[in-house]
């Protein structure tokens, strides 16, 4: 059976969990303080603010994304189910049809492996959007991350780069200091490394790797560095 615990509730529970269950606490405090400092919104678009502030810090970025959704996370608003238009075998006219789920138009705004059709994985309906995202550009304002203009309504500031490794000589950094290389498609690639030369090329090894983490680079450095 699961539990689910209002921020308020989880509030009650600082300092006496394990460290997993800590950061849930922290984040709860943090939607909590921001709904004191908008009280002109709902707990819900408040803590949703939140949410996306902790997701940009956290993550180094942001993502924008016009999505169709059955739910809404924030508002709780649920887009239902088409109906039967005649009576069946096992059904009448008027109920649900349960394989045909219906949306409405939404924004999914962080990056994830996993992605499931209808769904958001940090996102809501464009009413709430339309609430909220004068707020978010001024909560962003101050935050090191890589967000899009659609979120922001200024040209971005930051790009966020993976960490990378070269296996060959050893080098370590990031994906925007690495040499280009042309894609099969057109185009170009991060693929070489930049102290040795070493290449990722198509069907060959993989001579320069992910590494744990990433930077945020200021976009007006790099440009001045090139």
């Amino acid at each position: 059976m699961r539990i689910e615990l209002s921020d308020d509730e989880l509030l009650l529970l600082d300092g006496k969990l394990d460290d997993k269950r800590q950061l849930d606490i922290e984040a709860a405090k943090e939607r909590i303080a921001m709904r004191q400092a908008i009280p002109g919104l709902s707990p819900a678009l408040a803590g949703f603010v939140a949410n996306v502030v902790r997701a940009a810090e956290n993550e180094g970025e942001l993502c924008f994304e016009r999505k169709s959704l059955r739910h809404c996370a924030v508002c709780d608003k649920s887009a239902g189910y088409q109906t039967y238009p005649r009576n069946g075998r096992h059904h009448r006219k008027g109920d649900k049809n349960f394989d045909k789920p219906l949306t409405f138009q939404g924004v999914d705004i962080a990056r994830r492996f996993i992605s499931i059709q209808g769904h958001a994985n940090l996102g809501c309906c464009n009413a709430c959007w339309e609430v909220v995202k004068p707020h978010l550009a001024e909560k962003l304002a101050g935050v090191r991350a890589a967000i899009p203009e659609a979120i922001t309504g200024v040209a971005p500031r930051f790009k966020r780069y993976t960490n990378q490794e070269c296996v060959k000589c050893g080098w370590k950094g990031h994906e925007g200091q690495m040499g280009m290389l042309p894609a099969l498609m057109g185009g170009l690639y991060s693929g070489k490394c930049p102290q040795c030369e070493a290449s990722n090329v198509l069907f060959g090894p993989t001579l320069i790797k992910t590494a744990p983490g990433f930077v945020v680079v200021e976009i007006e450095a790099t440009k001045k560095q090139a």
